[in-house]
């Protein structure tokens, strides 16, 4: 059986739920949401083995893309501070070119 974005939403959100932690570390029981996602969907086919690999990769997907989202907000504040800093050199040099035309202008 292959499982529909449905089914891996759920595994992911009950896998989640399900978590505790312990002495400041998460852990999770595969046992547990293995039981919910089996009373939430009691229709579908499936082996232990095929839900349990579904399940990972659809946690390592997750955690790329929060590392993904993780970096991009990274490179966007290095971009605005960039680009912030470019406006500002921008501003510090047409106020050095105003006033030297100014020193200029009253020198006469």
């Amino acid at each position: 059986m292959a499982f529909t974005e449905d089914h891996k939403k759920f595994m992911l959100e009950a896998y989640f739920r399900t978590g505790t932690k312990n002495d400041g570390v998460w852990q999770y029981s595969i046992g547990a949401y293995y039981e919910e996602f089996r009373e939430e969907f009691p229709q579908e086919v499936f082996n232990y083995e095929q839900f349990r690999q579904t399940l990972h990769r659809s946690i390592e997907r997750k955690k790329v893309a929060a590392d993904l989202n993780c970096v991009h907000q990274r490179w966007s504040k290095m971009f605005k501070t960039s680009s912030v800093l470019h406006h500002e050199l921008q501003f510090v040099n047409w106020h050095n070119r105003l006033v030297s035309r100014l020193e200029l202008v009253t020198r006469y």
